[in-house]
């Protein structure tokens, strides 16, 4: 992890995808992201 735990602060940010790509990618890709996120949080808990 390239940042120290006060670095890794959640924001409300928000990310607009564009539906051209379809609801299927979008589901396909936030699981994806879910799971990375979820490793992350596993190997570096606060």
């Amino acid at each position: 992890m390239n940042f120290t735990p006060a670095e890794r602060v959640e924001v409300p940010a928000t990310y607009i995808w564009p539906m051209v790509e379809g609801f299927g990618n979008l589901v396909r890709v936030r699981r994806r992201q879910d799971i990375g996120v979820a490793e992350i949080a596993q190997k570096y808990p606060d």
